[in-house]
């Protein structure tokens, strides 16, 4: 179709991989942080407080394929 990254078209990731780093241009992508997310889920798990929403911060990396 003749689309250039990033120029006609962003492609953004999910769950931060080094795969990502090899790509020409390099990809951008949201890390997952498994650590933290687990260690939300056993205190929740262990509390007796109920909680509506929980946010864990997930972090961005940026690459060359986004505009």
């Amino acid at each position: 179709m003749g689309l250039r990254i990033p120029e006609d078209i962003s492609i953004v990731s999910f769950d931060h991989d080094d795969f990502g780093e090899l790509l020409r241009p390099t990809l951008t992508t949201v890390g997952l942080p498994y650590e933290k997310m687990g260690e939300k889920a056993i205190f929740l798990a262990n509390s007796s407080e109920e909680e509506a929403e929980v946010l864990v911060p997930m972090p961005l990396f940026i690459g060359g394929s986004v505009r």
